[in-house]
């Protein structure tokens, strides 16, 4: 391929596949990230056989459409190994190339790739079973699937993976599941446990299947088959919960969005909550029903669209009017002054907490000379400004949509600044639909001045904020 065409890739993967970086993208759902095929024939494989390629070469014709393709270079390989002696080999090699793309997608969105080695490995190693479990022929599919990830790679080169750093822990992670002897003794046919066997299997399968970078060079590729998931087509296919434990991502993909697209994403999002929600609220119990709202209304409010379908606003309604005919409502049971009692008590025992933490130090500070003593005082100390700090995090977690990152880089964010500063952050985070509209006064203020982070009164905190 020409060097021009190959810097083209490169800038176009720069361009496109930069994510911010917030979370582990490994934890999203798979089709979160990629669609997988239902048959390799979606991919760009159909090759012709050699003598085919002479005989059109031979009268003046291309064997192939422009280049070759890395897909079809590395069906070649895989029809010229032991997988497609495997009973239901179609569906092995299908779910190699499905599993291959989506690994190297993943990676291309990180920007510290090897800091999920182990993951990436974990997903190769589900080839052609469903996830969490592993097909009796994993091992050798492993070491196929790690194969073609490398040339991927090597073909797209990523900014944030060194090359050979990844193939020199790929070698040693495949070459060190069985011994020099092992390997002898498998080349002249000696018995051994099968899974010594596999290894070594899979060990050949890498390393025979690696190409170099100037084969990769010369090989096409397509760049799209290697990003991820448009979002609106994401959510498409998602649910009320899904979404709910991934807005971060949601919401940053929404980011990158065109304006006129990032207003239509919020309102598909809304449709496919409602309607999945709708669904799991047939027959739901009473507490199961409480979760199916609780998600719905943080989900809604963090996409900024608050309101609920008439149908499903009444559906909600009718299981709170059941409960309340269950237990009539009255002032000890009322849900409101539950939660304020709740917050109540919790800032009770923050200062509690905070107390401790002042007695502890002042028995530090006249702690004696004594090295073991004043040790026993500073793990003490730290235990209860541990616990101290958790027990913030636990009066601000419906405040921050239940996520408790969000919590802990707000509360880091926090320290040494003074309170115009930590209300000018407030607004920012209200922006970004981190904090809760709803949530953003009384409630945060009580718990920030508790912990003694916010010092102005509550007037001059709502005005602010």
């Amino acid at each position: 391929m020409p060097e021009s065409a190959f810097v083209g890739k490169i800038l176009y993967l720069c361009a496109n596949l930069e994510m911010i970086n917030r979370m582990d993208y490994t934890k999203l759902p798979r089709y979160f990230v990629f669609k997988d095929r239902k048959d390799i024939d979606e991919y760009d494989v159909q090759t012709i056989t050699p003598e085919y390629e002479r005989l059109l070469k031979s009268i003046g014709e291309k064997p192939y459409d422009g280049f070759k393709t890395m897909d079809q270079q590395m069906f070649e390989a895989v029809e010229s190994s032991a997988i497609v002696q495997l009973d239901g080999a179609r569906k092995y090699v299908c779910d190699i190339f499905n599993t291959a793309h989506y690994i190297t997608t993943l990676i291309l969105m990180e920007q510290h790739p090897m800091l999920n080695f182990r993951t990436y490995l974990d997903k190769a190693d589900e080839v052609g079973a469903e996830h969490g479990r592993k097909d009796p022929n994993h091992i050798p599919l492993q070491g196929m699937t790690m194969a073609l990830v490398y040339n991927y790679l090597l073909t797209l080169n990523p900014r944030y993976l060194n090359m050979v750093d990844f193939a020199e822990k790929l070698e040693n992670y495949f070459s060190s599941r069985f011994t020099p002897s092992d390997a002898i003794s498998y080349s002249m046919g000696g018995k051994m446990e099968h899974s010594v066997a596999q290894a070594i299997l899979a060990e050949q399968l890498f390393n025979k299947n690696l190409l170099t970078l100037e084969e990769c060079q010369a090989l096409a590729i397509k760049i799209k088959d290697f990003q991820p998931r448009p979002i609106g087509e994401v959510l498409q296919e998602s649910n009320y919960e899904d979404i709910y434990w991934h807005l971060d991502y949601i919401c940053e993909c929404m980011q990158k969005l065109p304006s006129e697209k990032r207003i239509d994403t919020p309102e598909l999002a809304a449709q496919v909550i409602w309607r999945t929600a709708h669904e799991a609220l047939q027959g739901a119990m009473p507490d199961a029903a409480k979760d199916v709202r609780r998600m719905v209304s943080i989900a809604l409010e963090r996409l900024g669209l608050s309101g609920f379908p008439e149908e499903l606003a009444l559906e909600l309604e009718g299981i709170s009017l059941t409960e309340e005919e269950q237990a009539p409502e009255s002032a000890e049971n009322d849900p409101e002054r539950e939660k304020e009692k709740t917050i109540q008590e919790l800032q009770d025992r923050l200062k509690e907490a905070e107390e401790k933490v002042r007695e502890l130090q002042q028995r530090l500070d006249s702690a004696e000379n004594s090295a073991e003593e004043v040790e026993k005082w500073e793990q003490v100390a730290e235990r209860e400004k541990k616990e101290k700090e958790d027990m913030i995090v636990e009066l601000l977690l419906p405040i921050f949509f239940t996520i408790e990152k969000d919590v802990r880089d707000f509360l880091e964010e926090v320290k040494g600044l003074d309170d115009t500063q930590i209300t000018a952050l407030v607004r920012k985070w209200v922006k970004l639909r981190k904090i809760s509209g709803q949530s953003k006064k009384r409630k945060l203020w009580s718990v920030l001045h508790a912990a003694r982070l916010y010092h102005s009164t509550e007037s001059n905190w709502n005005s602010q904020v």
